[in-house]
């Protein structure tokens, strides 16, 4: 084996040993890659604001989706408990069937007429939301 070879080897078992790759890192990839048709519209994220702090343990995110047919504002707070609570508003404003999708399953609502929606008790996990509005629009995933 020649030197460079030996350098290299011992460089991989460093960054091995100092940050090695997630081993579900494959199966979140795919999660994120996964949509439910090659005719699903894609939302671009277009503003996400750091976490900040409320009043007692929670803290909040702000994330917003953009696309030519709707935008989706995604309110992210989290709780003491752990969990995390996701408040939307679709514009333009109507009911609309929303989905969640994580790797643990999909959880369905709705929003009101003024395009409201809300999903309590979310674990913190790799997420889509999907709007069914003349077709399907999803956004990528993101880390809750």
């Amino acid at each position: 084996m020649s030197t460079d070879d030996e350098l290299l080897r011992r460089m991989r078992d460093l960054w091995d040993e100092v940050d090695p790759v997630p081993p579900d890192l494959a199966d979140l990839t795919c999660f994120a890659l996964d949509h439910a048709t090659a005719d699903d519209e894609v939302l671009d994220v277009v503003r996400q604001s750091r976490p900040v702090g409320v009043r007692g343990d929670e803290k909040s995110q702000l994330i917003t989706f953009d696309s030519a047919s709707l935008t989706i504002m995604v309110s992210v707070t989290a709780h003491a408990d752990g969990s995390l609570r996701l408040d939307g508003w679709i514009t333009p404003p109507a009911a609309y069937p929303v989905e969640l999708r994580t790797p643990a399953g999909t959880r369905s609502t709705a929003s009101d007429g003024n395009g409201r929606f809300a999903f309590t008790g979310v674990t913190p996990a790799l997420a889509q939301l999907s709007v069914l509005a003349n077709g399907t629009v999803t956004t990528p995933a993101i880390a809750l």
